[in-house]
């Protein structure tokens, strides 16, 4: 996976996210803004913001990190949000909260829930939405700190778009961190230099299911625990 964009939102109070940001048209409220380094919705009605920032492609990925305790009720609250046409009020959302999850789908404003659930999301907790095109269709992945706790298939897909931020319901919620990306594998050219040399000069062999940055990162990160 390559992370393609990602905010923290650590600035200034704003009623706007910034220039990356772009409120979709056509949804209830006026987007989200910036609140003691968090964003949060502006009202409490629907909203969403799409981050104009990269080429997303179809297959991506979006999440959220709560900034505080995400609201209570099924489908209340923020979460990530993926292939949003900004400009007709078209994506996918999954919000996730105390009380459980939704994923659903906007197609013009018309509204679809694709699944729902009791899995719960709490402050510092990471809520993840991932979308693959499969022949006709699309195929959905729900992740909780990293961990798959949902999939499915929409069988009405949404073809493309960007990758964002949306807001569910009348309670208040707060997103700390956001990213969002692909799932291309990227070697940097440095670390596969790196990685044949450890393996010619020095004979050291490396797991093949080992990819070359899982293993990299954890040789960095060895060597920071050596001289530290």
């Amino acid at each position: 996976m390559t992370i393609l964009a990602s905010d923290n939102f650590t600035r200034a109070n704003n009623t706007d996210l910034g220039a990356a940001w772009d409120v979709t048209v056509g949804d209830e409220a006026a987007g989200f803004q910036i609140v003691s380094n968090l964003a949060i919705q502006e009202t409490t009605n629907d909203t969403s913001e799409s981050n104009n920032s990269a080429a997303w492609p179809a297959d991506q990925y979006s999440s959220t990190t709560y900034g505080t305790a995400p609201a209570t009720g099924l489908g209340a609250g923020v979460g990530p949000m993926c292939r949003c046409a900004v400009t007709s009020n078209t994506y996918y959302r999954l919000i996730c909260s105390l009380s459980g999850y939704e994923i659903s789908r906007f197609n013009s404003g018309s509204y679809t829930s694709l699944a729902s659930g009791g899995t719960t999301h709490t402050a510092a907790d990471t809520a993840t939405l991932e979308v693959r095109t499969n022949g006709t269709n699309c195929d959905w992945v729900l992740k909780k700190n990293g961990a798959q706790f949902a999939s499915g298939t929409d069988t009405t897909p949404l073809a493309s778009g960007r990758a964002g931020i949306a807001y569910s319901s009348t309670s208040t919620a707060s997103i700390a961190a956001w990213e969002g990306g692909d799932f291309v594998s990227v070697i940097l050219p440095r670390r596969l230099k790196f990685k044949t040399l450890l393996e010619r000069r020095y004979k050291v062999s490396f797991p093949a299911e080992l990819d070359v940055n899982t293993w990299y990162r954890s040789l960095v990160d060895c060597l920071r625990m050596v001289f530290a």
